[in-house]
């Protein structure tokens, strides 16, 4: 085990506080307890940026600055002082090891996520209530509380601008309503008002439905009980209950339930059990934020009764991975008051676990207490914990915890608080700057917990992060430099730490297998957590070398832009990567320097793209190609794999554009690469990035990957250059139109007209595309809901998104029955069906939308919507249209009971069914005696507005009346005659 004090003598190893000081020799400086940073743009300059403020300031003297100054990137507001008395603005106070270094931006952005599962409606019998009632009036006494003014910052230096999402989560994945009710509205102290009340009335109706749809699940299931109960109740005495009813009743409940085997329905089939409720409310928060605009510090609070966990391991790292990644800080805000009420029920919170996610996430956990509730401003939730963060990481006990335990058994407070060990679980000794390890550590979700500089044998400076693993486990890593060299590569020492109870410990370091799954498991997740860190080290190391060697930058004349250095071969079902030529092959057994060229790329082409983002900073370009004219016939009937849209013309200029912005190819249409010439203008390249590229259909993204040592202004020059070079790609395409001859026989009164137009390559989308867009492989089983519950043998990541972006965006589902024009004529022809799509894709690609995605006969276009409808929103937003190929379908009657019983904002709408229904059939086949139906979706992101003239469903496309003008006019004139296929 470490002891950690016998490394140094803190007196004797410690910089005295008067060397170094900027001003002079002036020993009576005082310390700084707290200083306090303001940030200008929270999306660029996080806590890496900080940590370098804190490292180049430590141990000398700083002072507030004026608010007249010059507007800088990290700007000091408000100094407190070590012995707590008066600080001027001009005084010049001493940073040093133990400040506490914290800082505020200018916007934030919050997620609110109300839970409303089944246990929030459990009444509370020793405070007679339900933490159901309480959700609003905790809102806005966080709401009003983010607002208050001057709690630690003066309003005149501090006044941020904050945006708000206010999100609703259930538990029914089946329940049909709009879960996102306001996304990215400005909060004010004028319009917070309206917004409490708006939430307020959409919470009561979303309850009210919830209740109402699970009326009939709840039903059944209580019918099925009482059967069940009779059965039982003839199997024993007859007073065996009633008897026992005190101690007996959970004992029957469970046998009653355990027995009951009717079909499950929706509400069944899409239920989410507690275990898995939490990953679902972060989910919501990780959608929203990443369409929303990234110039503010994102958080995400959950208003909930804590009756949720994460019992497996390794869905909790992937989970804290996804929130420290985007540097997300997760709060709780909790409505449960006793954690042990009603556990016999199973309705028991979970507040260290919330605890260890809070801290662990930079965010705040707030347990229930008793509150009065009146809106007075003592009860305003306190803001400083939400908008000022700390840099360091507080050893600070939490007494609400340890008060908990207390309450359960007090035998349990002393190993909590007293029994953790730090044993050292290896050493490493690096050559790199310790600024590259820094922006790795802090963006993996490592917190500053102690910084000092040292005096042994010669001025060094020893960095601790940690990092929480998981509740009562910490990892810590500790990085010794040179001081004063952090910019310059030097020798690294590090070593790495777990922190936590010695039984705990004793397992997850142990070499044995362990007996127990659950803790075999955790020590996998742990050692698998160790080998990642040096992984992603070893990663770190190897690009940094770029330029320590010749042969690793000078091309041999073998590899040319026309050419890649490697491409992809399938082998037993797997890609694998290869060199691209035999000619470049032998060469590599021949020349050395080719061969390292060779290895090192390789290296590098084979890293997860997962991990890039940890030893790089990454711009996304969302691209779509234009698709080829004209459009293929037959489209939408998927009668041939080889029908489908296509975009070559658009994909070679790309290709091109590409393979001439990069010094060579990695991997042809996937990875170029271009290297930086260093400021003094040599033959030794600085560093370099990778674009990289991928494509689905006419979707392109591109990834800009830059290493770090780049500076922002290169960044920023970069991508202007590629945006203002995609913007000037065109191409000639053939567009055909059909032209009615004024003076014409019967039958031969139009003309297919030719016409080549220069016409945009691609289209650029300021929408992240590649995680919204609605995908679609086949047509859905249930057309009764866009919610997708189909059996999978295993997990299933596409209907897990799927069911994800339904639940957050609105979304309709439109089915038309293709009526007989007259009652004598034949069936609707799936030729004419097709023609009907036909004519509505090519309307929504003249009101400006795009072919983005196609499988199958399913095509989805995409649409920015224009300046007008921006306004409604918080930012750039995203129109999504979908169109289905035509469907055989069986009618079958409908009871005018069952369409009055349909909610009244049902996202399905049915068109010319008034007596009929439509069914999809298990065998769906298009054959020409059976009637036809026409399906599509629109998808669109929620509002920022809350005026009720706006607050309807504002992707609705007026196309009733052309799908029956289009119905008709198809049966009475043959298509030979419209020429549709000419």
């Amino acid at each position: 085990m470490e002891n950690t004090s016998g490394h140094y003598n803190k007196k004797e190893n410690e910089l005295s506080k008067c060397e170094d000081h900027s001003i002079g020799n002036d020993c009576a400086v005082r310390e700084a307890s707290d200083v306090i940073l303001l940030v200008s743009d929270g999306s660029k300059i996080g806590k890496y940026n900080l940590t370098l403020w804190y490292l180049k300031h430590i141990n000398s003297t700083v002072a507030i600055e004026p608010s007249n100054k010059d507007e800088k990137e990290i700007k000091i507001v408000k100094i407190s002082a070590q012995d707590g008395g008066e600080v001027r603005d001009d005084e010049q106070l001493l940073v040093t090891s133990n400040t506490l270094i914290s800082y505020v931006v200018r916007s934030y952005s919050f997620v609110f996520v109300i839970d409303i599962s089944p246990s929030t409606f459990v009444v509370d019998g020793t405070a007679s209530y339900m933490p159901h009632s309480k959700i609003i009036n905790r809102l806005r006494q966080c709401l009003k509380g983010l607002l208050a003014e001057g709690n630690f910052l003066p309003a005149n230096k501090f006044s941020p601008e904050i945006y708000i999402t206010i999100c609703f989560y259930s538990p029914f994945i089946a329940f049909d309503e709009d879960r996102v009710i306001l996304q990215g509205c400005l909060l004010t102290k004028k319009n917070i008002d309206s917004i409490l009340h708006y939430v307020q009335e959409r919470f009561a109706l979303f309850s009210n439905r919830l209740c109402w749809t699970m009326q009939p699940h709840l039903r059944k299931w209580n019918q099925e009980r009482k059967k069940l109960r009779q059965t039982v109740g003839d199997l024993l005495p007859e007073n065996f209950f009633r008897q026992q009813s005190h101690a007996t009743d959970g004992f029957k409940d469970s046998v009653l339930t355990a027995q009951m085997t009717f079909r499950a329905g929706p509400a069944d089939e899409g239920f989410i059990n507690s275990e898995w409720s939490l990953m679902f409310m972060l989910r919501v928060g990780l959608i929203s934020f990443q369409l929303l605009p990234d110039t503010s510090q994102p958080n995400i609070v959950l208003i909930t009764d804590a009756v949720c966990n994460v019992t497996d391991i390794h869905a909790l790292q992937k989970l804290m991975i996804q929130l420290r990644n985007c540097s997300i800080a997760c709060s709780f805000i909790q409505i449960q008051e006793d954690n042990n009420t009603d556990t016999v029920f199973g309705h028991f919170s979970s507040p260290e676990f919330f605890t260890f996610l809070a801290r662990g996430t930079s965010g705040v956990y707030i347990p229930d207490e008793y509150q009065v509730t009146t809106d007075s401003a003592c009860d305003l939730i306190e803001n400083r914990p939400f908008l000022c963060k700390n840099l360091q990481l507080l050893d600070t006990a939490n007494d609400y915890i340890k008060n908990l335990i207390h309450h359960i058994n007090p035998e349990f407070v002393e190993p909590y608080t007293c029994g953790v060990v730090r044993r050292v679980h290896y050493s490493m000794e690096y050559e790199s700057c310790l600024e590259y390890f820094l922006r790795l550590r802090l963006y993996e979700g490592f917190i500053l917990r102690d910084l000092k500089i040292l005096k042994k044998e010669e001025r060094s400076i020893l960095v601790e992060l940690s990092l929480f693993w998981k509740p009562q486990v910490t990892i810590s890593y500790k990085i010794c430099a040179v001081y004063g060299e952090h910019t310059k590569r030097a020798k690294l020492k590090i070593t790495v730490i777990c922190e936590a109870q010695y039984g705990m410990i004793r397992d997850l370091l142990s070499d044995r297998c362990c007996i127990n799954t659950t803790k075999q498991t955790f020590s996998d997740a742990y050692r698998n957590t160790i080998f990642e860190l040096l992984e992603r080290d070893r990663m770190l190391l190897h690009v940094h070398s770029f330029n320590s060697l010749p042969d690793l930058f000078h091309l041999p004349p073998e590899v040319l832009k026309e050419k890649s250095l490697f491409r992809y071969v399938m082998k037993e079902n797997k890609a694998v990567l290869t060199v691209s030529t035999r000619e470049l092959e032998t060469l590599c057994l021949q020349n050395v320097a080719a061969a390292n060229f060779v290895e090192f790329w390789r290296i590098i082409s084979e890293f997860e793209e997962r991990h890039w983002q940890s030893w790089s900073q990454i711009y996304t370009f969302r691209i779509i190609l234009t698709h080829d004219h004209p459009l293929p016939p037959r489209l939408f009937l998927f009668e041939e794999p080889s029908i489908k849209v296509t975009s070559q013309l658009a994909l070679t200029v790309f290709y091109d554009v590409l393979a001439q912005m990069a010094t060579f190819s990695l991997v042809h249409g996937q990875t170029y690469v271009k290297f930086v010439e260093g400021d003094d203008g040599g033959d030794t390249p600085k560093s370099f990035y990778i674009v990289k590229l991928s494509l689905e259909t006419q979707l392109a993204i591109i990834k800009i990957v830059f290493l770090d040592g780049i500076t922002t202004a290169f960044r920023d020059q970069v991508i202007r250059e590629f945006r203002e070079k995609f913007s000037s790609l065109s191409i000639e395409q053939s567009c055909f139109f059909t032209k009615m001859l004024e003076f014409a026989d019967v039958g031969d009164d139009c003309v297919t007209v030719a016409e080549t137009m220069r016409l945009p390559a691609l289209t650029v989308i300021n929408r992240p595309l590649e995680i919204m867009l609605a995908r679609y492989k086949k047509i859905p089983l249930a057309l009764n809901r866009i919610i997708r519950l189909e059996k999978t043998d295993g997990t299933n990541r596409n209907l897990i998104l799927h069911n994800s972006l339904a639940k957050y965006f609105c979304c309709r589902r439109y089915i038309w029955y293709l009526k007989k024009a007259f009652p004598l004529s034949s069936a609707v022809s799936c030729t004419y069906a097709d023609y009907i799509l036909h004519t509505i894709l090519q309307r929504r690609l003249n009101e400006g939308f795009h072919i983005v995605y196609g499988d199958n006969g399913i095509v989805n276009l995409v649409k920015h919507i224009d300046s007008m409808e921006q306004q409604l929103h918080c930012g750039p937003a995203l129109l999504q249209y979908i169109i289905f190929p035509p469907t055989a379908i069986r009618p079958m009657r409908i009871m005018k009971e069952h369409l009055e019983k349909e909610p009244p904002l049902s996202k399905i709408r049915l068109r010319g069914a008034e007596a009929k229904k439509s069914v999809l059939s298990e065998n769906s086949t298009l054959k020409g005696d059976l009637d036809l139906q026409l399906m599509t979706e629109m998808w669109s992101e929620s509002l920022s507005v809350i005026d009720p003239q706006y607050v309807t469903w504002n992707g609705t496309i007026q196309q009733q009346a052309e799908l029956m003008l289009l119905s008709r006019y198809c049966q009475i004139y043959p298509l030979a005659d419209i020429g549709l296929f000419d």
